[in-house]
């Protein structure tokens, strides 16, 4: 089982490095769009989404190499395949939340405003959003095939933007007052 895992260390450092770093400047840079914890929650929720992304992405370097032909003449069971990449799902998850922690160190930092209650909120998005991404993608991956995840993932991040669109009437105040800001006051 560490075998697995370490499998999939290692296509997550293989993949395209300079998109993915670009990808996790850009979550982390959105915290300092602004002055108040909300632009921290919305960093440390992107940056939760990718580090899922990130995770699920290795289902499709599998796909790329013809693993299901290794696997099946590794002595592993598909118990302990599909264990390995849950257990790196937590490690992700408890990743996404030590980062977290430093988005809103490094935003207090900044600007000064700190709240207990969107720091708690925050750890919560970055616990739960790789592991349901994960959770949602990884059988999906098994039923439909490896290469096949890749239109999966696009509809699913396309359900969650209408769903998030949809939930409007609670947030919209706040999204409005952050994209009025970034529009106001681009500095």
């Amino acid at each position: 089982m560490r075998g697995l895992i370490a499998k999939d260390v290692y296509l997550i450092i293989k993949m395209n490095k300079k998109l993915l770093l670009a990808m996790y400047a850009f979550s982390i840079a959105l915290a300092f769009l602004g002055k108040t914890s909300i632009y921290a929650l919305c960093a440390s929720a992107f940056l939760s989404l990718i580090i899922g992304i990130h995770l699920v992405m290795t289902l499709t370097y599998d796909g790329l190499s013809h693993w299901k032909k290794y696997e099946i003449i590794l002595p592993v069971t598909t118990f302990q395949v599909v264990g390995a990449k849950y257990i790196l799902t937590f490690v992700c998850a408890f990743i996404s939340i030590i980062a977290t922690i430093l988005i809103y160190g490094l935003h207090y930092l900044y600007s000064s405003a700190f709240s207990w209650e969107m720091l708690g909120i925050s750890i919560y998005i970055a616990a739960i959003i790789p592991i349901l991404w994960c959770s949602c993608c990884f059988p999906l991956a098994y039923w439909f095939g490896y290469m096949n995840i890749q239109y999966v993932r696009m509809i699913g991040l396309l359900l969650l933007i209408f769903i998030f669109n949809r939930r409007n009437s609670i947030m919209g105040t706040e999204t409005e007052a952050i994209i009025g800001n970034i529009i106001n006051h681009p500095d």
